[in-house]
């Protein structure tokens, strides 16, 4: 069973919010289902959703990979609207200040490998076939150029706007290690500054990458795979806020990671209970957004083992906002996808496969 989940906001939001993040702000361990929570291919339904963005009008666009579709999600709507379909498994999608869809498809009818497309009033134009497996597709904030991820060979790459204009930012050296190297990046942020933040799952790490850099800086993980907070398990997301904190999707270990600006350890925020005792707990591994009210911070979850969804709830105050001026985040991770924006906490899930 597939499911989508997200916030039905309780203040509407038109613009993006520029208020202070709460390093500090702590979560509670239940949520509820919002929307979804069966698989199929209706209107109502989905199959293995692996990517999200939220618009400034707080519509939510869904990569319906197995659908090969888009969906739209109108503020407070249960059932969307397809704005993209007949695509190949689609990983991710972006939307710019236009209103233009960017979508990645993880494949083409022709059976080359990752391509974007660009999506205006229901018709599309092809406009990058990277013949490598991409994953996530971000803008920088000035929406000049996109960034994609090449899992398969370890790499971030820049593009202009229609596609054009090439530049590896990572990967000349192919996968590793070594802070110069990546191994199955799986997701990308980036900062007003343009440094880039990337999950780095392979090498079980988060590292950030100044602009003009030639290797990157370890903020998070690269002790091993393990569950210590200065370890991480195959990270899926990433996403970082205009205060420098980051956010990180700790994949196999169920839970969403907070690592301060100058830290290398981070604190637990949400999850890391293992899969247990999830009817009352969270087990997830990739958040989206924060919502905020006059008095609370909403989060929604889903248990991926028994389906069960609750309704999370952070202590916060009105002037201790959490999770704020969220530039904007999307893909997997271990079957979970991600994005922050504005004060309202997305994101979609699906049970991992039995192996």
């Amino acid at each position: 069973m597939q499911s989508f989940f997200f916030l039905l906001p309780i203040l509407a939001r038109t613009t993006w919010s520029t208020s202070a993040s709460c390093p500090s702000a702590t979560w509670s361990q239940v949520g509820r289902t919002v929307v979804g929570g069966i698989q199929g291919n209706a209107i109502n339904q989905l199959h293995y959703p692996v990517g999200l963005f939220i618009d400034p009008n707080d519509c939510l666009f869904i990569a319906d990979s197995r659908n090969d579709r888009v969906i739209k999600v109108e503020q407070g709507a249960s059932i969307g609207t397809v704005v993209a379909s007949k695509l190949h498994t689609p990983t991710d999608v972006s939307v710019d200040k236009q209103g233009n869809l960017y979508i990645v498809d993880l494949s083409t009818s022709e059976g080359s490998s990752g391509r974007v497309t660009y999506w205006i009033n229901g018709s599309n134009t092809n406009i990058l076939d990277a013949f490598e497996q991409l994953d996530a597709i971000v803008f920088d904030t000035k929406e000049e150029y996109f960034y994609v991820t090449q899992r398969s060979n370890g790499g971030i790459i820049r593009y202009k706007k229609d596609g054009t204009g090439e530049h590896t930012i990572i990967g000349n050296f192919g996968e590793g290690s070594a802070l110069f190297q990546l191994d199955q990046p799986w997701d990308v942020a980036i900062d007003a500054s343009g440094v880039i933040y990337i999950a780095d799952s392979g090498n079980n790490r988060v590292i950030k990458w100044p602009m003009n850099a030639t290797e990157g800086i370890l903020i998070g993980g690269g002790n091993n795979y393990g569950n210590r907070t200065d370890q991480l398990a195959a990270p899926r997301g990433v996403f970082v806020d205009h205060l420098g904190t980051v956010y990180v999707a700790d994949t196999y270990n169920d839970r969403i990671i907070r690592i301060p600006v100058g830290s290398k350890t981070g604190t637990i925020i949400v999850g890391g209970h293992g899969r247990a005792i999830v009817q009352s707990l969270v087990s997830i591994s990739r958040m989206t957004s924060t919502h905020q009210t006059s008095s609370t911070v909403s989060l929604y979850h889903e248990d991926r083992n028994e389906f069960i969804g609750n309704k999370c709830l952070a202590n916060s105050n009105p002037t201790r906002r959490s999770l704020s001026n969220i530039i904007r985040y999307s893909d997997i991770l271990n079957y979970v996808g991600f994005i922050l924006r504005s004060h309202s906490l997305f994101y979609c899930s699906f049970p991992k496969v039995a192996t």
